[in-house]
């Protein structure tokens, strides 16, 4: 009896013991389950949120750049301008514009008789015509005198035309004619990317729409990229505005940044790191202090600086607004702070070993921080100061704040001179009420964005290539 209620007893223990087995096994494998469908989300969240990352990266970068292109391009007219024109004669009389010209079907160059005094030809070793007398009389040898005004011509041509022939003319030696690319109008390009665009009435006569499917038919207007974007300053119309005077500001305001803010920011660094003395109490407080400065600097607002440099700068020492040497001192403050961090953290990274290997040697500690230190931390010393001068390059706020922010339609030629810089051109570009300059702003930024990443890739193959060397 005992017997067999010890073995009943025994199977339900045993029963009890499966039955908790089971629940258990079957709740760690919910569990477990659990857990994989939870990661199994967070992966599907984390590819999502990279694909939406991707994808909204793609659109900023596309629109950019289809924006960018009209930016980078421009209409171009092909004109064959005489360069025999008779000098300070109207070009509404014979001499200038032959009898011959009709509307719509090009004529040969006009050319001197003897009746002509030879001083009223343009030839080589004598004054040259005018530009837009050239420009008026190639017009009229093609299209007649309807809408040969210089008003009229200039809703064709860009501003920088009279300057091309210029240069052409000076060029051309006893060339009784030359035919010229010359730059359009921006009307010129809407007009090629719609010529069905009622709004281009309102623009162009309907003798100038002729004139321009005339040219079209005959292959005589293309786009192309544009010459004058790159080696022309700011201008008051679109079509001439250049990015060149932006470009040399930029260039001269980061020269003066790099000047002031490079070898400071590394010995600073060198010395906080290396030669502050930290055994006295009161020293190693204000070793602290200065650290602390030191990264509260690196998080402050631009703007701060810019008031900074507007104080300092322009109201105690004087000197001249908008120029490139006051920007580079502006931005070199800015610059500091990151160029400290950053060289700190890369001799930070020296093993102590080698400190203590060298001082074993007997090498002394100047000696220590000169031989061994600074070339084993200094590919991560310039990639870090690259870096930081490729952050303020793209600032704005600071360089407003000390005048930069001028309409500057020429280069600057001296350091005290007014300038501008590129991020300041974009923002006036993208600020302008004429919409043919957002695309001036868009191709500005994509320039502003290969410059950034030039930057970071001069800094990343500097970094391989001392760490090679050393």
């Amino acid at each position: 009896m005992d017997k067999t209620k010890g073995n009943i007893e025994g199977k339900l223990v045993s029963q009890t013991k499966d039955t908790a087995m089971t629940k258990g096994m079957a709740l760690s494998a919910r569990t477990h389950q659990r857990r994989l469908r939870r990661a199994r989300h967070f992966r599907a969240l984390t590819i999502l949120a990279v694909a939406m990352a991707l994808a909204l990266l793609g659109f900023l970068l596309t629109s950019i750049g289809v924006k960018s292109w009209e930016g980078f391009s421009e209409a171009q007219v092909r004109l064959t301008i005489p360069l025999n024109i008779p000098l300070n004669i109207p070009l509404t009389s014979p001499l200038a514009v032959p009898a011959t010209a009709s509307p719509t079907t090009p004529s040969a160059p006009p050319t001197t008789t003897a009746d002509q005094p030879a001083s009223a030809t343009a030839t080589p070793g004598q004054a040259q015509a005018d530009p837009f007398a050239l420009l008026k009389a190639g017009w009229q040898q093609r299209f007649g005198e309807a809408n040969s005004s210089r008003r009229s011509l200039q809703t064709i041509f860009s501003r920088t035309a009279e300057e091309h022939i210029a240069q052409a003319q000076s060029r051309a030696g006893n060339q009784p004619a030359i035919t010229l690319w010359l730059p359009a109008n921006q009307h010129i390009k809407r007009y090629l990317n719609n010529p069905s665009d009622p709004g281009l009435a309102d623009l162009l006569s309907p003798h100038q729409l002729q004139c321009l499917a005339e040219l079209q038919a005959a292959g005589d207007l293309r786009r192309s990229m544009s010459v004058d974007f790159w080696n022309q300053p700011d201008a008051r119309s679109p079509e001439a505005a250049g990015i060149a005077g932006a470009l040399l500001g930029s260039l001269m305001t980061i020269l003066v940044t790099l000047a002031a803010a490079l070898p400071l920011g590394l010995m600073a660094a060198l010395y906080l790191e290396e030669l502050a003395p930290r055994q006295r109490r009161l020293t190693r407080a204000w070793w602290r202090l200065v650290e602390v400065v030191t990264i509260n600097l690196a998080a402050t607002p631009s703007v701060v600086f810019g008031l900074l440099g507007l104080t300092v700068f322009l109201h105690l020492m004087h000197l001249p607004r908008s120029a490139p040497l006051v920007g580079g001192l502006v931005l070199a403050l800015m610059a500091l702070p990151l160029i400290i961090i950053a060289a700190r953290n890369a001799i930070r990274t020296v093993p102590v070993e080698q400190r203590d290997a060298a001082l074993a040697l007997g090498a002394s500690p100047m000696q220590v921080t000169l031989h061994h230190v600074l070339p084993a931390a200094f590919p991560g010393m310039i990639t870090g100061a690259v870096l930081a001068l490729a952050h303020v390059l793209g600032e704005t706020a600071p360089l407003m704040l000390i005048g930069m922010v001028a309409f500057i339609a020429s280069y600057p030629t001296s350091w005290l001179q007014p300038a501008t810089t590129l991020p300041i051109q974009i923002y006036l570009w993208a600020t302008s009420p004429e919409p043919a300059f957002a695309s001036k702003a868009a191709a500005g930024v994509v320039v502003l964005l290969v410059l950034v990443l030039s930057l970071n890739a001069l800094a990343q193959t500097a970094r391989r290539r001392w760490k090679h060397r050393w």
